[in-house]
């Protein structure tokens, strides 16, 4: 163990230490990350988790994307 360590690296260590972190869901399976690299990720999950449309939406970030 460092001699210093970060207090959030402390943290997470203790709480894997307890075994806090061994029986999430998803446990050994891959992310899905499927907008690595798009700044507006958190907008599109956030619109496709709450079932709007947006469709609208699209066609304005498609439009700026192009120029």
């Amino acid at each position: 163990m460092p001699r210093y360590e970060p207090f959030a690296d402390r943290i997470v260590r203790e709480a894997i230490e307890r075994g806090e972190f061994d029986n999430l869901p998803g446990k050994g399976k891959p992310l899905h990350l499927k907008r690595v690299g798009d700044p507006d990720w958190w907008i599109k999950d956030k619109l496709e988790r709450e079932q709007l449309d947006h469709g609208e939406l699209r066609r304005q970030w498609r439009n700026r994307r192009d120029g």
